[in-house]
């Protein structure tokens, strides 16, 4: 959550203060973004049972498209989201 304040408080105080120092502080922004993003993932590979499930993930079951059962639940997740949005 710190991380999170941090990035928007460089990026707010970049854009009050002008485009020179708008471009400066997008390098910070953005490299703090990727190091904190390589830190979550390096962090959640060796939680648990990550493992299995990204490799669940990268290595889906085709088989799975021809299922009526998980497109309505698909059309579900996906109406639910646009509720939520237009709400």
């Amino acid at each position: 959550m710190v991380s999170l304040f941090v990035v928007w408080f460089l990026a707010c105080g970049g854009a009050s203060a002008g485009i020179r120092v708008l471009s400066k502080s997008a390098y910070i922004v953005i490299v703090l973004a990727v190091l904190y993003t390589a830190i979550l993932f390096t962090l959640a590979c060796f939680i648990g049972n990550v493992r299995d499930s990204m490799g669940l993930f990268f290595s889906p079951r085709y088989k799975l498209l021809l299922s009526v059962e998980s497109w309505i639940v698909a059309a579900g997740h996906a109406l639910s989201a646009l509720n939520s949005f237009f709400n």
